[in-house]
């Protein structure tokens, strides 16, 4: 009878089902845009995933620590980022990834090239 027993428990034991930490997959984690330096009275729409997380008027300059920003809310995961500048008629796609709590999306616009350059941190940006 005893190794029965053992058989049974053997079996429990091997199929427990793991429990998932909730704060890991689902819990949303804060996503910052914030708008650095290079937009003068630009109208600026950014979306992820196709859905508008706000448009917003800015003026931004980085070297009096003046910028401009908005933040969402999403799970861990992989996105589609597009930043749109409709008065310089610019669009500006890229994917980036949620792996950690808190992720900062620096936004620089050079007006010249009409470029966009991202900074990714998980940390916030202090300005000075």
């Amino acid at each position: 009878m005893s190794k029965y027993f053992v058989l049974v428990l053997l079996l429990f034991v091997g199929c427990k089902e793991e429990k998932s930490n909730p704060t890991e997959s689902s819990s949303p984690t804060a996503v910052y845009l914030e708008y650095q330096n290079g937009f003068v009275a630009d109208s600026v729409v950014a979306k992820v995933n196709n859905e508008n997380i706000g448009p917003i008027y800015c003026n931004t300059d980085i070297s009096i620590g003046h910028a401009a920003n908005m933040h969402s809310h999403l799970t861990k995961g992989t996105y589609n980022l597009q930043i749109e500048i409709k008065n310089e008629g610019v669009i500006f796609d890229t994917v980036f990834s949620i792996e950690k709590q808190s992720l900062y999306i620096g936004v620089n616009y050079d007006r010249t090239s009409k470029a966009i350059h991202l900074i990714y941190s998980n940390e916030q940006f202090v300005y000075k």
